[in-house]
C-alpha cells in the first residue's frame, strides 16, 4: 500500500494495518455496488421526473418488499422579509454610531462559528 498522507507518530503498527485494512475493504464494497448505485440514481431521476409530469407526487407500495414514495416539488416561493443589515455600510460607521445601534436593540453582534466536522470519508474508484 503506498501512503497517500505523512505517516503520523502515534499511529502503532496494528493501528495502520487495521486502517488499510479498513480502507481495502471499503474499496472493494463501493465498487462491488457501484453500478447497482448508478441505477439507482437513475431510478430515482425517472420517477422525479413522472412526479413533475403528473404536478404531483406518489406512493407505490410493492408486497413484501417496501414503498417507493416520491414527493411532488415545489416552486421557490417568498415567504416573507426580513431586514438585512448591509455589514459594510456597518462596519464604516464610526465606533460611536454602531455602538449606539447597538445599544438601541438594532444590531447585535454575534459570534461568527465554525460548524464542527467529523472526520470525512472520500472514495474513489
Amino acid at each position: 500500500m503506498v501512503p497517500a498522507m505523512a505517516e503520523t507518530a502515534t499511529l502503532s503498527k496494528a493501528d495502520k494495518r487495521l486502517r488499510d485494512e479498513l480502507a481495502e475493504r471499503l474499496l472493494r464494497r463501493e465498487a462491488k455496488i457501484a453500478e447497482d448505485l448508478r441505477l439507482i440514481d437513475e431510478d430515482k431521476d425517472a420517477l422525479r421526473k413522472l412526479s413533475e409530469d403528473a404536478g404531483e407526487g406518489f406512493k407505490v407500495e410493492i408486497a413484501g418488499l417496501g414503498t417507493v414514495e416520491v414527493k411532488a416539488g415545489r416552486a421557490a416561493e417568498i415567504t416573507g422579509t426580513s431586514p438585512q443589515l448591509i455589514v459594510g455600510g456597518f462596519l464604516g460607521l464610526t465606533p460611536a454610531r454602531q455602538r449606539k445601534l447597538v445599544e438601541d436593540g438594532l444590531v447585535e453582534i454575534v459570534d461568527v462559528v465554525k460548524r464542527a466536522a467529523k472526520p470525512s470519508v472520500t472514495v474513489r474508484l
